[in-house]
């Protein structure tokens, strides 16, 4: 079976030892990392430019809450990171009254790791069927959305098998190709 193959992308924790990726299903990968970023910003992730100005998220268990249970945000006047060298980062933000401050016991972990870590994201390769009839080319939409990516070959498949709308003719190779069952105009 030939797929067109994209890669989306899921922000993961850069705190040393801890790798959780941003909560979500397969639905929530995002194929721009920035827009990822921007997600788990919304979802109260520190999110800051480390290294090369790429973002680094570190997840909620490594930061501040207050009594209400939400995260403690940067405030100037009054609530900055106990290392200057960890206020250099959020001084050079247009929005720090929205960032969220680290525990005080994690601010060497997340310096440490905005100063050597590049681009942290999760990459999982989504794999799309498509028509292998000489000059078609046609995607497999299993709905009326439109075409669905799919997270391995097995579940591509199986979605093309069920939809009873392709033919999966084997080949000289043994290997199940898929072919629309109507013939495309030339």
């Amino acid at each position: 079976m030939r797929y067109d193959i994209r890669h989306f992308r899921r922000p993961v924790c850069a705190f040393p030892g801890c790798g959780n990726e941003y909560d979500g299903n397969e639905a929530e990968w995002w194929s721009d990392p920035y827009w990822a970023f921007d997600r788990a910003w919304e979802d109260d992730w520190l999110v800051l430019d480390g290294r090369h100005d790429e973002p680094v998220c570190f997840c909620p268990e490594h930061l501040l809450h207050g009594g209400d249970g939400r995260p403690v945000r940067y405030d100037p006047e009054k609530r900055v990171p106990a290392m200057p060298e960890l206020r250099a980062f959020y001084d050079d933000l247009d929005a720090v009254d929205f960032m969220p401050l680290p525990k005080p016991g994690c601010e060497p972990q997340v310096l440490h790791a905005l100063l050597h870590s590049g681009l942290i994201t999760a990459d999982h390769p989504f794999l799309l069927p498509v028509c292998e009839y000489p000059h078609c080319g046609a995607v497999f939409a299993d709905g009326p959305l439109g075409a669905m990516w799919y997270p391995d070959e097995d579940a591509a498949e199986t979605a093309v098998y069920d939809s009873r709308r392709w033919a999966m003719i084997k080949g000289d190779d043994g290997e199940c190709h898929p072919k629309t069952k109507r013939r495309p105009v030339l």
